[in-house]
């Protein structure tokens, strides 16, 4: 037997000495270095009596979800202390938009669109906050042109009756996929009921559609060939292809095909997050400002510019133990930041919000929770890139304000704006050199900058696709420019649970991973890639709802309680 002594610092300001045995030398110094960081963990969890800070409900993250919440919980239980914590400046989240230098045009670099059908709780708040609409991507007028595979197309020959675009069997020509794959759905779903979250809960119940792959269920009678022209005009180039499950794959796009008119807000996305947070009085304070009789004056509060260093239950309060953190970040997905003080809370209960690859960095889960949720999802990364010419030739060789595809580098080609012409795509084989020519690796430019000497080879790249896919030779000057990267969870295919070897069903999955310590543990992870939708933000608002209604016996929906 080794016995072995280390020291480890937590923060700067935490440090710990512990000493440990074990059957080798390696295994004594392992053994200490672990218990030797536990307890610098604790130097700093153990706050004096004086400093001693309680709140009735934290909630982890302030975007659509965690303000959504927040807005709910203090019109619910009006009586009990609420704290928002959120690493960022500002509610909203992922919810990044700027407005563009010299116009009144916001660009979103994560959300852009609502469907009203679809999205019934987002055009709610949007109608209930009187907050102004902008049409995204009407169609115009009829014969405008736009890029898919590789050959130009106009909007009377998106379904042609020849090879002019696919090489489709000749019983397919001139017919809409759309309708063959609604066909291929109708026989596992009913299509007129998609939309309504009950009947979706249900269909999560299921066992069977739980473990099935999406694409050979819904590729019958139909050939591959159709089935990318059919991935092109939904949209996603390669997403239906991806191994996600069968049920939210199949919700998002027969959603998206029986949907109506979409919608942008005119101020940015983020000004629904602000709006709700405004109107249901939620209070701003500084990290300088929480102490112990913060809740004393205003039981509503929201800290920005704040993170989780570590949660741990503390079994003599019978509460919930959480250091927090004074920082300043610049990316929402960012976790690599530096803590210029930090402080300690105590809450009864617990709401996570944020990506379940984030909050494992704070809190101790089990290997068995943690496994369960790495075998349920995919993190994929996206990325969007905005340019700005000086004209707006895209409107003078008649490119309509719509989706154009092209199998090189871009994925995805959208004329979004007056002028602006959008690159959105996920990290693909074919759009990995946009990704590697983000400048410095920054994740997100959040302002409209003008070209510099660190965008060059990602504005370069990005006219050598343009004039690529639309056959154009000379392009205005790029006045302007904007990107963000960020991780997009999807539902994995699976529902087989890996560690009882047992297929499940993803509302017992989801229910797993909602209630990490069962549904009396005063700790819950209501996160948007885990909704019964799937990562749209109507996803987030669904979530919550559907909580209320398990926890408390609300409504589903309707006129929910939110001023």
């Amino acid at each position: 037997m080794f016995t072995a002594t280390a020291s480890a610092t937590y923060t700067a300001s935490s440090s710990g000495t512990a000493s440990a045995s074990g059957n080798s030398l390696e295994e004594a110094f392992n053994n200490a270095n672990i218990a030797a960081l536990e307890a610098a963990k604790n130097s700093i969890c153990d706050a004096p009596d004086s400093e001693y800070i309680e709140v009735d409900n934290l909630v982890i993250g302030a975007g659509t979800g965690g303000t959504y919440l927040a807005s709910r919980l203090l019109n619910f239980k009006p009586h009990e202390s609420l704290l928002i914590v959120d690493k960022l400046s500002d509610y909203g989240g992922l919810l990044i938009n700027s407005k563009v230098p010299g116009t009144d045009t916001y660009i979103e670099l994560s959300a852009i669109r609502f469907f009203p059908d679809i999205h019934p709780r987002v055009a709610y708040l949007a109608k209930k906050y009187d907050l102004p609409l902008v049409e995204y991507l009407s169609e115009g007028d009829v014969g405008q042109s736009y890029y898919l595979r590789d050959k130009l197309f106009t909007s009377e020959n998106v379904i042609p009756d020849s090879d002019s675009v696919y090489n489709v069997r000749e019983d397919e020509k001139g017919i809409n996929p759309e309708v063959t794959l609604v066909n291929n759905l109708e026989k596992f779903f009913d299509i007129d009921k998609i939309k309504d979250l009950r009947y979706r809960i249900e269909l999560f119940k299921n066992v069977l559609y739980s473990n099935q792959d999406f694409q050979p269920l819904a590729q019958q009678n139909m050939s591959e060939e159709n089935y990318i022209r059919l991935q092109d005009m939904v949209g996603y180039n390669d997403y239906l292809s991806l191994k996600t499950n069968f049920i939210p794959t199949s919700v998002e796009v027969l959603s998206f095909l029986n949907s109506t008119t979409q919608y942008r807000f005119a101020n940015g996305y983020s000004s629904l997050t602000k709006t709700m947070a405004s109107k249901n009085s939620l209070n701003t304070i500084t990290f300088n400002d929480l102490n112990s009789h913060t809740f004393d004056e205003f039981p509503y509060n929201s800290l920005f510019n704040t993170a989780i260093v570590n949660i741990e239950y503390s079994t003599s309060k019978k509460m919930w133990k959480i250091v927090i953190g004074s920082v300043q970040v610049n990316s929402p997905e960012e976790i690599n930041y530096t803590y210029s003080s930090t402080k300690t809370i105590y809450a009864k209960t617990i709401y996570s919000t944020i990506q379940l690859i984030y909050l494992k960095y704070i809190h101790k889960f089990t290997n068995e929770y943690f496994n369960l949720c790495e075998n349920n999802f995919i993190n994929m990364p996206a990325m969007r890139v905005y340019l700005k010419f000086e004209t707006d030739w895209m409107t003078e060789k008649g490119i309509g304000y719509g989706r154009s595809f092209t199998t090189l580098n871009g994925s995805q080609l959208i004329h979004y704006a007056d002028k602006i012409l959008m690159f959105y795509t996920f990290n693909q084989t074919k759009s990995s050199k946009l990704f590697n020519y983000l400048p410095d690796n920054i994740q997100i430019q959040k302002e409209m900058i003008e070209p510099n000497e660190s965008t060059f080879l990602l504005v370069n790249e990005c006219i050598k696709i343009i004039k690529a896919s639309y056959g154009v030779e000379e392009l205005p000057k790029v006045t302007g420019i904007a990107y963000a990267s960020w991780i997009s969870p999807l539902r994995y295919y699976s529902g087989r649970n890996l560690q009882t070897l047992k297929s499940e069903s993803l509302y017992d999955i989801l229910m797993s991973i909602m209630f990490p310590y069962g549904k009396d543990g005063n700790f819950y992870i209501l996160e948007n890639g885990m909704s019964f939708n799937t990562t749209w933000n109507e996803g987030s608002l669904e979530l919550i709802d559907f909580y209320f209604n398990l926890i408390y016996g609300e409504p589903l929906f309707g006129e929910v309680l939110i001023k």
